[in-house]
This record gives structure tokens, sequence and C-alpha cells, in this order.
């Protein structure tokens, strides 16, 4: 795996608090539940916690079965952290919100996208 252009996406991770704020006005046991939640938020937004930030980086994967000989090294680009899964019957790459598959009984590796 080789970093070839790195790019972090910084998104918004919560709903903008209320225009009108729950604790505004004459409480009662019925706002109870808004009140909580609106702290709870608020506390969440103090720490940091209302943005998420995603790894869109640009990476270039190589793979190779060392149990082969036949079968050819597979190479491309893959957008986002990759990591590779190997179960009985296939091999998955995934990486963002893409999936390759390489089947094991092939001689060549056919990658695939879901």
């Amino acid at each position: 795996m080789r970093l070839l252009e790195s790019h972090i996406v910084t998104r918004e991770a919560m709903k903008a608090p209320p225009a009108q704020s729950a604790l505004n006005g004459n409480l009662n046991s019925s706002q109870t539940a808004a009140v909580a939640n609106e702290t709870l938020n608020e506390m969440q937004r103090n720490r940091g916690g209302d943005t998420v930030q995603e790894d869109e980086s640009r990476y270039q994967v190589s793979l190779r079965r060392p149990d082969s000989t036949t079968a050819a090294d597979w190479t491309g680009e893959v957008i986002g952290p990759p990591s590779v899964l190997s179960l009985k019957t296939v091999n998955v790459l995934m990486a963002g919100k893409n999936r390759h598959r390489f089947r094991q009984d092939e001689q060549k590796a056919l990658a695939s996208r879901d």
C-alpha cells in the first residue's frame, strides 16, 4: 500500500441546535426529554463531537497471493484506507465505500466492485 494523495474531509455529524431552546419559557414534566436531549447535544458539541473526519485519500494497493505461482499480482488505486480480508473462497479488499473481490480459484485475480 502506498499513499498517493492525502485528502481528509470534515463534515457535520449532528443536526444544528434548535432555533428555540427547550429551556426558554415554562418548563413542565412533558419537556424533560427535550431538555435532556438538548443539554446532552450541547455537551457533545462543546467536546468537538459535532464534526467527523473521514479519510478519502487515494492509495495504490498491490495484492499478491503467496500460495500461488500462477496467479498474477493485482495493482490498483482505491479511495480510503485499504484493508484485506482473506476468506475461504475469496479475498476482499475494502477501501472507503468500495469492496473488491478476488476469487481464490482463478489463475488471474479478478476484481469486482460492489
